[in-house]
């Protein structure tokens, strides 16, 4: 939830890092110190946490190899992300976009590359440095 709030500018100012602290309490004890968030949440906490904490933060927990996450999919001979954390026993779907927001992830905090509001599509972009 301090997410999403923080991310969309709803937290007055002077309650910002009350709020970043308290994100940073919820990822360090969560699952493996990783997210707790599901589907629609995950955009909001890789930004947020890239921009209040630390992008290597972010960058640690995507890559970790511990469940769940990304970096376990991979380990598990994942090529696609997984319609859910564990692989599938043929119940679920193992090439599903429902945590792909990493990959939007990637290209804006570790390639720099963000969309211009003006050209849709990546027409033209803003480089971040």
């Amino acid at each position: 939830m301090f997410s999403t709030l923080l991310y969309h500018g709803i937290v007055p100012a002077q309650e910002i890092d009350a709020a970043k602290d308290s994100l940073l309490n919820a990822v360090l004890n969560g699952p493996s110190g990783h997210f707790n968030t599901g589907i629609f949440g995950t955009k909001y906490i890789l930004e947020t946490l890239s921009k209040y904490a630390s992008p290597q933060l972010v960058f640690d927990i995507v890559n970790s190899t511990a469940y769940p996450g990304w970096g376990y999919m991979i380990d598990q001979g994942a090529t696609t992300i997984w319609e859910t954390w564990k692989e599938s026993d043929n119940t679920f779907f193992n090439c599903h976009p429902m945590f792909g927001t990493v990959t939007e992830w990637y290209y804006r905090w570790l390639g720099g590359i963000r969309p211009d509001p003006e050209t849709p599509g990546l027409k033209t972009f803003q480089a971040a440095i």
